[in-house]
């Protein structure tokens, strides 16, 4: 079991009649890069800003690093939520010295040395306002690092940034969970993108955490299946595993399940009905990581 960098319990926000957060149970590890999905207005910034204390909860628990005490734990806490607030008559320096400031950091070279770590040393004198959106997401985030934060919260980070910019970001992203052992938990909406370098997910919808798992499940729960109804499913079996050496299959009931290999499924069938195998039918199935994402906040709770 990994030390838990945050859970929470039944934890609600409620706005008169309406509820945004519905009693959910979040659980991150230290180390993950955990992606936040749902729409847009599915309680996602609204539960990222009860875990920075940004909003009160109306009910529930948050525990911070196994049980510490949560406004000591919050200072291990960097957040990006939002438009980033940055002063945009100042550079990219300017702006970190004014965070290095403000948190107490003595050490001066923090700034120069954030400034490498994101990326922007080539940004010189250029003012804020002159940024582009992927750079000023990099100054958001290497503001969020000042006071060498544990965990960091990114609340639609890659919104509206082109290709090249949300490679940059994945890439960045990455590279802070690997050498500097960051945890982060970042939402979206965009889930093609999260996919590559998450490694676990939380699926919310209207409020309510839907389901939580690894990526590697989301690889079984995602890969192409081929499922042979046959008269002998036994020796239909054993006739795959030893002719095809196709690792990934199960007995079913009637059936013959065959994940990945989608290329030698056709050539099974044949051999199959060469040797006497009667098929019934041959149901083909697989969704791409959005069209599993889709259907989970559609209310298809798919196994």
């Amino acid at each position: 079991m990994g030390e838990y960098v945050l859970r929470t319990k039944d934890l609600t926000k409620k706005y008169s009649k309406n509820t945004s957060v519905d009693g959910i149970n979040l659980e991150i590890r230290k180390g993950d890069i955990y992606g936040f999905i749902g729409k847009n207005g599915a309680g996602k910034t609204t539960t990222i800003k009860m875990i920075a204390g940004l909003s009160s909860p109306s009910s529930g628990e948050i525990e911070l690093f196994d049980g510490e005490n949560v406004l000591d734990a919050r200072k291990k806490i960097g957040t990006v939520i939002e438009s980033p607030a940055l002063y945009p008559y100042m550079t990219a320096y300017q702006n970190i010295e004014v965070q290095r400031i403000m948190k107490g950091v003595k050490d001066k070279s923090v700034t120069s040395q954030l400034i490498d770590i994101v990326g922007l040393q080539n940004a010189g004198k250029k003012k804020v306002k002159n940024f582009s959106l992927g750079m000023k997401q990099r100054l958001a985030i290497a503001i969020a690092l000042v006071g060498e934060p544990e965990f960091l919260l990114l609340d639609e980070p890659i919104n509206g940034l082109d290709p090249s910019g949300i490679k940059d970001f994945r890439e960045l992203i990455v590279k802070l969970n690997k050498e500097a052992g960051i945890t982060v938990l970042i939402s979206s909406h965009i889930l093609s993108e999260l996919a590559k370098f998450v490694t676990c997910y939380g699926v919310i919808n209207e409020g309510k955490l839907i389901k939580q798992f690894k990526a590697d499940e989301l690889s079984a729960l995602t890969a192409p299946k081929a499922e042979f109804v046959v008269n002998d499913p036994q020796r239909a079996c054993a006739i795959i595993e030893d002719v095809f050496r196709v690792p990934n299959i199960k007995i079913d009931g009637n059936s013959v399940v065959v994940t990945g290999f989608v290329q030698k499924w056709d050539a099974i069938q044949k051999f199959l009905e060469d040797n006497d195998i009667i098929i019934s039918t041959v149901n083909k199935s697989g969704d791409s990581a959005e069209e599993y994402f889709l259907e989970l906040m559609e209310g298809d709770k798919k196994q």
